[in-house]
């Protein structure tokens, strides 16, 4: 760690993933670190600050059964404010439609479906389970991207939430693929009850 960073920069190893929000690397032995990046971010880097701090709370709130560990650092890089997230590493795998055969998961998956109809009718928020991979061909891969399993547990992997009534992005056009993945991330989560 040094004055610009809260982290330290020597531990970042190989990169993991690249997802609509972040890109994430390995961060030691036990961990991983995600920087922004994304539509939301590149559009507008205070949309992607505000959107992270305004979600964490109901992220705790609504999901606490089934969050990783983490922490979220807001620093200050090239005079812009920003954030990183370290978060534990999860050993396990994407959950897939199949995985609701188990007993254990189904009941899990019901809870956490659950949790997300509530936040979204108290706030509006939809917990964004699929990635984008998985929104536009679920016909083919059949799974969620940001909810995986660990020795028969689901984790949310992700910190991401969508809302038609967001005010965070100014982007007209993001707006409304943000109304098009919450009718078709809806319409997916029938196949998962």
């Amino acid at each position: 760690m040094n004055k610009e960073t809260p982290y330290n920069k020597e531990k970042i190893k190989q990169r993991l993933a690249v997802s609509g929000e972040h890109i994430v690397y390995r961060y030691g032995k036990d961990q991983v670190i995600k920087f922004p990046y994304g539509p939301i971010h590149l559009v507008d880097k205070r949309d992607s600050l505000n959107k992270i701090k305004s979600e964490t709370p109901l992220i705790k709130k609504y999901f606490s059964d089934f969050i990783v560990a983490y922490e979220i650092l807001f620093y200050q890089k090239n005079k812009q404010k920003t954030y990183c997230i370290i978060q534990d590493f999860v050993k396990g795998r994407s959950l897939k439609l199949k995985d609701k055969k188990n007993p254990q998961i189904k009941a899990q998956l019901k809870k956490l479906i659950k949790a997300n109809e509530k936040m979204a009718r108290q706030t509006g928020y939809v917990f964004e389970f699929f990635g984008i991979k998985n929104l536009f061909f679920h016909f083919i891969f059949k799974g969620m991207d940001n909810v995986f399993i660990v020795k028969d547990k689901i984790k949310l992997i992700d910190h991401g939430l969508i809302s038609s009534q967001t005010k965070i992005t100014r982007s007209f056009i993001l707006r409304l693929f943000i109304r098009w993945a919450i009718k078709r991330q809806k319409k997916l989560l029938n196949y998962y009850k």
